[in-house]
């Protein structure tokens, strides 16, 4: 017959938990440290998906603004450099951009108009001495006109007479351009 083995098994736990918890300490740390990493690459990401979200709305309102530029180039026959000159110096003088594309358009209609000897443009330009064609007989461009223009309100004596002027070839928006157009072609030229 078989003699049953008895063991006895004898654990030492004060070492044991001793060690349990230094490596817990350890295992917490390590986890604390990571989170911290963690916690900076997330905030990280944030940041640069916010650069990247202001650098193509940057983007998308420089095309837009180009494009923009471009189609009141077409309508008005101003160069895109002229544009831009003639609403610098009119935002200095608190006219928006858009009252100056509007006022461009007039300006360039009724140009077109006095070209053909009508409207009501023409009459303004006659009392300012401004030729519409050249000695060739063919229409000048619209931009020495209106540096023209400039310069005869910059001459005319009166802001009553210059406010009337103004208003004859910019229709409302001339009474917000008054200030610029009385610099003369100076004004206009930033």
């Amino acid at each position: 017959m078989a003699t049953p083995i008895k063991s006895v098994l004898q654990v030492s736990t004060g070492k044991f938990v001793r060690d349990m918890k230094i490596a817990t300490k350890g295992v917490l740390a390590l986890g604390g440290a990571f989170s911290t990493v963690i916690g900076f690459i997330l905030k990280f990401t944030a940041v640069m998906a916010a650069a990247a979200a202001g650098v193509t709305f940057f983007i998308n309102r420089n095309i837009q603004l180009i494009d923009r530029l471009g189609k009141v180039s077409a309508v008005t026959g101003f160069t895109v450099r002229q544009l831009q000159d003639f609403r610098l110096a009119a935002e200095l003088s608190g006219v928006s951009s858009d009252q100056a594309d509007i006022a461009l358009r007039r300006f360039s209609r009724r140009l077109g108009e006095a070209g053909r000897n009508t409207g009501e443009l023409l009459p303004a330009l006659r009392r300012l001495g401004i030729a519409v064609r050249d000695d060739e007989g063919n229409l000048r461009s619209v931009n020495d006109v209106l540096l023209d223009f400039a310069d005869g309100i910059k001459a005319t004596k009166g802001e009553t007479a210059q406010l009337s002027l103004a208003f004859k070839a910019f229709d409302s928006e001339g009474a917000e351009l008054v200030q610029t157009l009385t610099r003369g072609r100076e004004g206009l030229l930033q």
